[in-house]
């Protein structure tokens, strides 16, 4: 499946408690003529108060907002490339607040493949949304 010239990557949420969540999202290399030229991934997330958050909303061109960025070693698989895993490691968020509401998305880094325009254009996820779970800041023992 792909957007424009973006293949679709899926994420989705393995588990949660109130100051992370653990993500993880499909092996894009699997798609790749040439898997070398998937570099690594990138995940943002940001507070989203309201689920109407969009990717270019106060971003400015030098590259400053309120997304906080991720950057996420590709899986390293030394097997044939059909027996890619489908999903990429799991990736820990931690530091976030209790009873929150999140926006996040994943995008691929990737080198172009001049040769071929409709192979390694990279991916994206779709923004999904979650709420860190309620819990209070002490703790009884």
């Amino acid at each position: 499946m792909s957007t424009g010239n973006q293949e679709k990557l899926i994420v989705e949420i393995v588990s949660m408690d109130n100051t992370s969540v653990t993500i993880r999202w499909n092996n894009f290399r699997q798609n790749l003529k040439e898997t070398n030229h998937l570099l690594n991934y990138e995940v943002y997330y940001k507070e989203a108060p309201q689920r109407d958050v969009s990717l270019y909303e106060d971003r400015d061109p030098c590259g400053y907002d309120d997304w906080k960025v991720m950057d996420v070693p590709k899986l390293d698989h030394k097997g044939a490339q059909e027996d890619e895993p489908f999903w990429e490691h799991e990736r820990l968020i931690s530091g976030l607040k209790y009873y929150t509401q999140y926006a996040l998305y994943v995008k691929t880094v990737v080198i172009p493949d001049e040769t071929s325009p409709n192979n390694n254009t990279g991916a994206q996820s779709d923004i999904i949304y979650f709420t860190s779970l309620p819990g209070s800041k002490y703790t009884f023992g």
